[in-house]
């Protein structure tokens, strides 16, 4: 998997080193006088095998060397610190910086998802089952990189997660105007036009045939080929496909984590692409 190259890791590691409070021993007989913390660096491994394999935190800690207690500690620890949400806003805004983001088109699209574990924000999904899930609800720009990401429960409406989504992009500032929002079916409801209008976007939702109205035309090939492919990307992380994490800040901060490593691989493979040619 790319995003498991030394090439990938490392500036993911460096990131979040930068964000992680210092920590001071306050024991009264210093470094040696209890037991010695587990290093970071050995956690954040642990914690990226989590989210690519998917296993349980014992299988997880049989393969990294650390406890799976302090791997669930830790990982707490950094989720309440919002640390892999910020990971993802400079690999977001470091890509835009070096090779630019095209936002000339927001394309939007969810995803349904296992949730065994139910917790917040769960539904019974209508596509398994009726098993508990979610969904996740996702906007790219027109080369398919990720800009902004919420979950929700498996049980509502796609276009229901908009408002909320196109929000996590407008916070970064990333909404230019006259952008071509697309949408497939699921998105032709009037609350979708209403934000259409409000972020002053141009329509490019496919629309539903009413009755008695003539055949709507089928989208082109590939028009919506990019946000596909992007929620490819982000199945290939195992801890998404099934998501055990029972709260919406603990699911969010895994999509976090695995946003900043796509687009880190893309960086990683254009300046290595840049310098060959």
């Amino acid at each position: 998997m790319l995003s498991l190259q030394p090439s990938v890791i490392e500036p993911i590691w460096q990131a979040i080193n930068g964000l992680l409070p210092e920590r001071v021993d306050t024991h009264p007989f210093g470094p040696a006088g209890h037991r010695q913390r587990t290093p970071n660096r050995q956690c954040f491994q642990g914690i990226l095998l989590k989210l690519v394999s998917g296993m349980p935190w014992s299988a997880v800690a049989f393969f990294s060397g650390v406890s799976s207690a302090t791997l669930k500690r830790r990982n707490k620890e950094w989720v309440t610190l919002g640390i892999f949400n910020e990971v993802f806003k400079e690999a977001l805004l470091g890509y835009d910086k070096l090779f630019q983001l095209d936002t000339s088109s927001i394309l939007l699209d969810a995803s349904h998802q296992k949730a065994p574990r139910g917790g917040e924000e769960c539904g019974k999904s209508p596509v398994d089952r009726g098993k508990r899930g979610y969904k996740w609800s996702l906007a790219t720009d027109a080369k398919g990189l990720p800009l902004g990401l919420v979950t929700g429960p498996g049980n509502v409406p796609d276009y229901q997660l908009m408002g909320d989504t196109l929000a996590k992009v407008d916070q970064l500032f990333l909404l230019e105007d006259s952008a071509l929002l697309r949408g497939d079916k699921g998105y032709d409801y009037p609350l979708v036009y209403f934000l259409i209008s409000k972020y002053n976007l141009r329509d490019g939702v496919t629309k539903r045939r009413r009755r008695g109205s003539p055949k709507v035309p089928r989208e082109g090939l590939g028009a919506r080929f990019v946000v596909e492919r992007a929620n490819a990307w982000l199945c290939s992380f195992g801890q998404l496909r099934r998501n055990t994490d029972r709260t919406v800040k603990g699911r969010e901060a895994w999509f976090g984590l695995a946003l900043a490593l796509i687009l880190t691989v893309k960086i990683v493979n254009q300046t290595q692409w840049r310098k060959a040619y």
